[in-house]
């Protein structure tokens, strides 16, 4: 897995650790799962991240043992503006919980997290507006 910066790789790691349950699939083969490319997103994004991790996570726990090993995050990644999560089954705990995940993300700049706005697909704020988007491998 291929990380654009040291900050990406410890922030990544922490929010995995703190969420098994959610993130429990980032150990599957590729073929079954997106999770082993990492987050794809840039660095301002993780504090939206993990405040939804915890959440999905305290939901997860509630759950009946056996249904919890069946909802785990696909993949995290930005897309079209806006930072995404894709799990392997959702219900409406968790879609409420996502759906906050892409609102909060479109105001939050995806680079330093301040107040941000989407426009030409990137989130940025006044400051990074014109800053370049990575490509993540």
């Amino acid at each position: 897995m291929m990380y654009t910066t040291e900050v990406q790789k410890h922030l990544e790691v922490e929010v995995r650790e703190k969420n098994p349950n959610l993130y429990r699939g980032f150990h599957l083969p590729p073929s079954k799962c997106f999770a082993y490319r990492g987050f794809e997103h840039e660095d301002g994004w993780f504090q939206l991240i993990q405040e939804a991790s915890n959440k999905i996570e305290g939901i997860i726990k509630t759950m009946p043992k056996k249904e919890r090993r069946e909802h785990y995050a696909m993949h995290v990644v930005s897309k079209n503006g806006c930072l995404r999560v894709y799990m392997s089954l959702i219900n409406a705990e968790i879609e409420s919980v996502l759906s906050d995940l892409v609102t909060f993300s479109l105001h939050t700049c995806e680079i330093c997290g301040g107040k941000g706005e989407r426009t030409n697909n990137i989130t940025r704020c006044e400051e990074h507006k014109d800053a370049g988007n990575r490509k993540f491998n």
